[in-house]
């Protein structure tokens, strides 16, 4: 009789294990692997993603304003120069406020 009962018990178990096994690949096979799959950790980031190009945007500008400000004293000097020896540079209209 003791036999019988853990028999029961034994087959009661793996029904239950059985039946947890479907269920498992069924959740897996629906896509349910996602929540299987190892989640990151830690705090959510609160950054706007386009932050991150504004910023690149912003260095980039402040560059290129160096650029120019180099250029136009340049070209001041070159004119000084040239008017210490007797000629004169004509620039195009639109560089004239440089």
């Amino acid at each position: 009789m003791h036999d019988a009962g853990r028999a029961r018990s034994t087959a009661a178990a793996r029904r239950d294990y059985s039946s947890l096994l479907a269920k498992w690949r069924l959740l897996r096979d629906q896509g349910g692997r996602d929540a299987l799959t190892e989640k990151k950790r830690g705090r959510k980031s609160t950054a706007n993603p386009l932050q991150a190009q504004l910023a690149a945007s912003e260095r980039r500008v402040a560059a290129l304003e160096r650029k120019l400000q180099q250029a136009s004293e340049i070209i001041e000097v070159q004119k000084k120069v040239a008017a210490l020896l007797g000629n004169t540079i004509v620039l195009p209209p639109h560089l004239e406020n440089i």
